[in-house]
Order: C-alpha cells, then structure tokens, then sequence
C-alpha cells in the first residue's frame, strides 16, 4: 500500500514540475541526502 501511494505521489510532482524538472528535483533531493545523511547509502 505505501509503495502505491509513492508512486501516486511521485507521478502528481511529475505531472506538475514536467520529466525534465522532474528528473532535476529528484537529482537535487539524492544529493542533499548524501549530505544530510551520509550513511543512508
């Protein structure tokens, strides 16, 4: 069940930001992660 909210959740942002910006935010967030929270990885 809450893997298909996430997906319902992430195809709304995709829905709204476009693939391009999409893709962009996503690439932005991992990176903030790497710094916030080394060891999550």
């Amino acid at each position: 069940m809450a893997a298909a909210t996430l997906d319902e959740i992430l195809a709304e942002w995709k829905s709204s930001l476009g693939t391009r910006n999409f893709a962009l935010l996503h690439q932005i967030l991992e990176q903030l992660r790497e710094i916030t929270d080394p060891y999550a990885g």
